[in-house]
């Protein structure tokens, strides 16, 4: 069987970690998504009523994002500067990146509540590992989510809504 994506067709854009420290709420991610979805509108009322924030964070995070450069008008039509957004730290963890992977994982909690099973997907695992295997298992992780993106995000003119992808590992011993 053919593989829906090649292994190396995502390509991410590297930013760097101060520029998370601005844009540190989950939002702005979501809006940037959002100018790839057909029928896109770069207006704070029309981004407030699709993702459920105010007027007000809608207006002052399209500003924040136009001036970092982040999103820009082309042809008449707002879309993101970097198709494919990732620290260029990985290994550094701030405060802002916290409270972003926090508020991701309060959207998931919420939408195990508000959300139809058709529009979600929740899976967890519990297992017993070898730790020395963690890096590989980052790496795998990573992978699999930038090919799951770029299948995903292949047909733009067929968005039609934003999702956020979170996996997790932890630990869970004291």
């Amino acid at each position: 069987k053919k593989p829906l994506v090649s292994k190396n067709s995502f390509i991410a854009n590297p930013v760097e970690n101060d520029v998370f420290e601005v844009m540190g709420d989950w939002f702005y991610c979501a809006i940037l998504e959002l100018t790839y979805l057909d029928g896109f509108i770069a207006s704070q009322r029309w981004i407030s009523k699709k993702i459920g924030i105010s007027e007000l964070q809608a207006k002052l995070a399209l500003d924040k994002l136009i001036k970092l450069g982040l999103l820009v008008e082309k042809n008449g039509k707002w879309t993101k500067t970097n198709k494919n957004l990732e620290t260029s730290n990985k290994a550094l963890t701030t405060s802002a990146l916290k409270r972003l992977q926090k508020q991701f994982l309060e959207k998931a909690i919420d939408a195990i509540d508000q959300q139809a099973y058709e529009k979600r997907y929740s899976r967890g695992m519990t297992m017993a590992i070898d730790p020395e295997k963690l890096e590989l298992a980052r790496d795998l992780i990573n992978d699999f989510s930038h090919s799951l993106c770029d299948i995903l995000e292949n047909n733009q003119s067929k968005n039609k809504e934003i999702y956020q992808l979170s996996i997790n590992l932890f630990g869970l011993e004291k």
